[in-house]
């Protein structure tokens, strides 16, 4: 078990180290983005959806997040 582990161990040294807290926070910032991401790629990608009606909306909306 030990010697599976030693290469990752090995390349978090080189980093710094395992994430902390503040590694967690930042990453957490981007999670609303990638929500809005994935819904807005659903609902082009969806075969039931009228996208046309809802491109202008979700492109407004991930503007809007952006912006912030």
């Amino acid at each position: 078990m030990k010697t599976k582990c030693l290469p990752y161990t090995k390349e978090l040294r080189k980093v710094g180290g395992a994430p902390d807290n503040e590694d967690r926070d930042k990453v957490a910032s981007f999670l609303p983005f990638f929500k809005i991401f994935y819904d807005t790629t659903l609902s082009f990608s969806g075969s039931r959806y009228v996208t046309g009606n809802t491109f202008v909306e979700q492109m407004m909306g991930l503007e809007a997040w952006h912006a912030k």
